[in-house]
């Protein structure tokens, strides 16, 4: 029988029953089984961020689950291990969370489902989830064969740490300003990113203009996976429809081509049709379809 546990601080050992799990998850369905907000808040362990809540067939973790506090929406991520796929699993960690969640008081809850299912939102919708939005995953083959066309007045350099940060965060969060996940940065945001071992500041372009900072690409290289992701990349709004972002696009991939990356990636909204053309046009194909989910919880 699954029990769930909540654990708002995790010991040593079950953090590293957590992470294998978690390893076991991502190898077995080839895609990351946490994004990077929740790896990083499992990481730093601080229960005012919020909770996690494990669930144990006897002494064995067999799923996990994370909610994370947000001003208005809660969120929530959970892996199950692989050869414990039955629903129960599934089932008894959402329930616990919304139940913590509710607990919290009146909101709401967003969960993300990575490589979507067609069952997946018959299954949700049993706990009152409805589909709020689809993130794709596009892969295109390296080399493109395709140059940066840049326009007049651009130039491309590498960011520096200690000096870009806030010319970056301001271009970021003007670009992404209603974007869930991307938008509101703040530096601690961007210091924990950067405290990552993959980061690589040679992987994140910058294109200044008369103005300042216009735009950028930051890369991350998968080198297990033989992959090359253009992690984030933006265009301040004043800039946009001069084809800087194809330009910036096409400069990461070359990065990447560059580390003898064999394949490029990247996440783009399921609406963002403007965005969808221009990858399509650069090769981009669909790989993977992410689902976010949302519902209203109260005590």
């Amino acid at each position: 029988m699954v029990e769930v546990v909540e654990s708002d601080a995790p010991s040593p050992s079950e953090l590293l029953a957590i992470q294998a799990l978690v390893d076991a998850a991502t190898a077995a369905d080839h895609t990351s089984a946490l994004s990077d907000d929740h790896r990083l808040a499992l990481r730093r362990g601080d229960p005012a961020e919020g909770t996690r809540l494990v669930a144990r067939d006897g002494r064995e973790v067999v799923g996990f689950a994370q909610l994370l506090r947000g001003n208005d929406v809660r969120s929530l991520e959970l892996v199950v291990d692989p050869d414990h796929r039955a629903l129960v699993v599934d089932d008894a960690l959402t329930e616990a969370a919304l139940q913590r969640a509710a607990a919290w008081g009146p909101g709401r809850v967003r969960m993300l489902v990575a490589a979507v299912r067609s069952e997946d939102d018959a299954r949700l919708a049993r706990f009152g989830f409805e589909p709020e939005r689809d993130v794709l995953q596009l892969r295109v083959p390296l080399p493109l064969h395709v140059e940066a066309r840049w326009p007049a007045g651009v130039e491309l350099r590498t960011f520096e740490p200690g000096v870009d940060e806030d010319a970056w965060l301001t271009v970021n969060n003007r670009a992404f300003a209603t974007h869930p996940e991307q938008g509101g940065w703040v530096r601690a945001t961007l210091d924990a990113h950067m405290a990552e071992p993959w980061f690589d500041p040679k992987g994140f372009l910058m294109a200044f203009d008369h103005q300042g900072l216009a735009g950028f690409c930051w890369t991350k290289i998968h080198a297990d996976e033989g992959l090359g992701e253009i992690y984030v990349i933006g265009v301040d709004p004043g800039r946009q429809g001069l084809g800087l972002g194809r330009a910036l696009v096409v400069a990461g991939l070359q990065h990447m081509a560059e580390l003898d990356v064999p394949t490029g990636m990247l996440y783009v909204e399921g609406d963002n049709d403007a965005a969808l053309g221009l990858y399509r046009s650069l090769g981009f194909t669909e790989h993977q379809r992410d689902r976010w989910y949302i519902t209203e919880v109260a005590p």
